[in-house]
């Protein structure tokens, strides 16, 4: 005779468009930003400990026996031990954090991704349609998930495919495919406003020593010239010199030039040439420090990156061969000692 398992029922609950506004489960879940950090309920409780998007370990209370797990993740949040398929299937759910760091809902082994959709992992797709699908950014395809791309993307909100841009830098010889390049370190960082700024050339942003930085990514060919250049288009049908993507990045509603601190360029070259290089001349023509590359940087298709943000960028480097440089406007510190001279804080300063 077969015997049944009582299991605890989830309830959710969306509102007209679509977004989910409760989630019964018998338990609660306490989030900083976008991040659950604790949950309780009538058993147990846990805490998750993370530093930015990196998952730490895991502290769970039942009774008076606590239990501490240690986590290692991949490049993506899941975890080492975690056993699945590409799109995040394992055989069995636990508390602890699955695919991608979520966290799955133990009921249904689904996942809640931001206050949105609901993930399944058996059917490779979400349970209900995006609704910026099918003309906008969702894309035909209004119930795939990270556009048919696991590996390479990710879909924390449940809205918004971020991919996760690999780079490898460094002076790489001839013979090395590019698809060798990803073996080596790699350091991963939060980044945000990821966009398009032509076809060949994405951009996003990152916090830098207490600032915010705006990183270039994009094409760069040298060919006979001193310095090199940047494909606008990817291929080799228009370039532009350091100046002149200057003066396109100037006129771009997007860009606002106090809004940074610097700009760091992912481009082949780009430090090339000393005082004429292409990260001189946009460091001169924007007003801002920019760190240009020697050597070759080889990296996935631009096409990869999403719009919006956050994201995660993972830069991949050869150790002891990867060398940057960077570049300052003229007169640069004279108009930063002025600008700190002009703040009321500064000039209580010198009274005092």
């Amino acid at each position: 005779m077969p015997t049944q398992q009582k299991m605890a029922g989830s309830h959710y609950h969306y509102d007209a468009l679509d977004r989910l506004q409760d989630c019964s489960s018998g338990g609660t879940r306490f989030y900083r930003g976008d991040q659950v950090v604790s949950g309780i309920d009538a058993k147990r409780n846990f805490t998750l400990f993370q530093h930015e998007a990196h998952l730490l370990a895991h502290c769970q209370r039942q009774a008076e026996a606590p239990t501490v797990t240690l986590l290692a993740a991949d490049a993506q949040r899941t975890r080492l031990e975690l056993v699945c398929t590409a799109y995040g299937y394992a055989r069995t759910a636990t508390d602890l954090p699955g695919f991608n760091g979520e966290l799955p809902d133990l009921a249904s082994g689904h996942y809640v991704l931001g206050s949105y959709r609901l993930y399944s992992t058996v059917r490779l797709r979400f349970n209900s349609p995006d609704n910026a699908s099918p003309f906008g950014e969702g894309g035909l395809n209004a119930y795939a998930y990270c556009a048919g791309d696991p590996v390479n993307r990710s879909d924390p909100s449940g809205h918004n495919v971020l991919a996760s841009l690999r780079l490898a830098a460094g002076i790489l010889p001839r013979r090395v495919k590019a698809a060798d390049a990803f073996h080596f370190s790699s350091q991963t960082r939060d980044v945000y406003n990821i966009k398009r700024f032509s076809k060949g050339i994405s951009t996003f942003e990152d916090n830098f020593k207490g600032g915010r930085r705006l990183n270039i990514v994009g094409h760069g060919y040298q060919q006979k010239m001193k310095s090199a250049r940047i494909s606008l288009n990817g291929d080799k049908s228009e370039f532009l010199t350091g100046t002149q993507f200057g003066k396109r990045l100037k006129e771009s509603p997007d860009f606002d030039a106090s809004r940074f601190n610097s700009i760091q360029m992912y481009m082949c070259k780009s430090a090339l040439g000393g005082s004429e290089s292409f990260a001189a001349q946009l460091a001169k023509a924007v007003k801002l420090p920019v760190k240009g590359q020697h050597g070759v940087v080889t990296s996935l298709d631009t096409e990869a990156l999403a719009y919006g943000g956050p994201g995660r960028f993972t830069v991949d480097k050869i150790e002891g061969s990867y060398r940057s440089e960077m570049f300052y406007p003229p007169f640069y510190e004279a108009r930063r000692i002025i600008r700190l001279l002009r703040q009321p804080e500064s000039r209580l300063a010198l009274h005092g």
